[in-house]
């Protein structure tokens, strides 16, 4: 089962967090709540931010752990007079719901600086193969923008002990209309330096798990996700604001691509290149 989608009103804007893809707003939202919210540009459909929405929940599926989420209402009156960049904040863009991540307390993004270098660093993390599982979701959904070089992985410090979560999917099915989606097992377009698999901190920890009876874990887990997914995907898109655009038509063809069996055999095997 999963939560019906939350809906909040934001009451001020707190600032811009300056990014390369969507520069979100900090916002100050209803019972004294915290998001970051991202618009869809006034797009419709707004693939951007149906991602991020489908993917919080695809990843409900898949046990690992993602910040809470709201659909947010951003009243254009408040960005008046702010100095926003006007590519990402355009009051007309807020005539449209967006999509608000919760912020989470004591948090830091993951970054090439973050290194597994023992047993003591290894053992600081709650569950490490939380990492790999991350790598391959990003290959079934073809995330173009986590990668070595950008994680998009917050750390949360649990109980003296290293949460993992995964945040920032608006650049995943491959950032295309999901009606030009490919499922052919032969396209398989996450490329090799685009994974976190291939980063130095997934590394350690494939290194540190590799078995034969971890792989055929992997290779299970992989499958009653996805048969998890299916069971309840019907469910997961009633919870997309309809203002965003997501047709019956584009939710067939989401079904044909993540559901195809043939291409998630080539899924997981193009995983195992990786390990």
């Amino acid at each position: 089962m999963i939560t019906k989608l939350k809906y909040s009103d934001a009451k001020s804007i707190i600032k811009e967090i300056p990014t390369e893809g969507h520069s979100p707003l900090m916002v100050l939202a209803d019972e004294y709540d915290t998001y970051f919210v991202k618009s869809g540009k006034g797009n419709v459909p707004a693939f951007d931010i149906i991602n991020e929405y489908l993917c919080h929940y695809l990843l409900h599926f898949w046990s690992i752990p993602t910040p809470e989420i709201s659909a947010v209402k951003v009243d254009p009156v408040l960005l008046e007079g702010r100095g926003f960049n006007p590519v990402f904040h355009n009051k007309h863009h807020y005539y449209q719901i967006t999509f608000g991540s919760k912020k989470l307390n004591d948090t830091f993004e993951l970054g090439y600086f973050n290194q597994i270098n023992g047993k003591v660093d290894f053992r600081k993390y709650i569950n490490p193969s939380i990492f790999v599982k991350i790598g391959l979701f990003d290959i079934w959904v073809e995330n173009t923008d986590r990668k070595p070089s950008n994680f998009n992985i917050l750390i949360q410090d649990y109980n003296s002990k290293l949460k993992i979560y995964a945040m920032d999917h608006a650049f995943t099915f491959n950032h295309m209309s999901y009606s030009d989606l490919n499922p052919d097992p032969n396209f398989i377009t996450n490329t090799y330096n685009d994974n976190i698999l291939d980063s130095t901190i997934v590394k350690e920890v494939i290194k540190r798990l590799k078995s034969r009876d971890w792989i055929n874990d992997l290779l299970n887990y992989f499958y009653f996700c996805i048969s998890e997914c299916e069971n309840n995907f019907i469910n997961i898109v009633e919870q997309i604001p309809d203002e965003l655009g997501l047709s019956k038509e584009l939710v067939v063809s989401l079904q044909e691509f993540l559901f195809n069996k043939e291409r998630n055999k080539a899924v997981f095997q193009e995983f195992l290149t990786r390990l």
